[in-house]
């Protein structure tokens, strides 16, 4: 249902030098719409990390998480106060 929304929404996860990276390209609207959090979960869909953002201090939905010795696939979450939970995978 919210197939012409995935663009702003679907995060974007990339491998840096001391983990990975999130960034959702959407905009922080305090009091009506922005990203609520990044959630980081490992090849078996355990939680390894997560950031809550705040609209009125954050005006761009980016995660810096420091990982080491991960083999497996990472999945991230955006997290959207109006339109639900998206879902990026990265393959190491």
């Amino acid at each position: 249902r919210w197939a012409k929304k995935a663009g702003a929404h679907s995060p974007i996860i990339q491998k840096t030098g001391s983990g990975v990276r999130v960034v959702t390209g959407h905009p922080m609207k305090p009091g009506k719409h922005w990203i609520v959090k990044h959630v980081l979960l490992d090849s078996d869909f355990k939680f390894v990390a997560e950031k809550l953002f705040d609209p009125t201090k954050h005006n761009k939905a980016i995660s810096d998480f420091k990982i080491s010795g991960n083999k497996g696939v990472l999945y991230a979450l955006s997290v959207c106060n109006l339109h639900d939970t998206w879902v990026s995978v990265l393959e190491s």
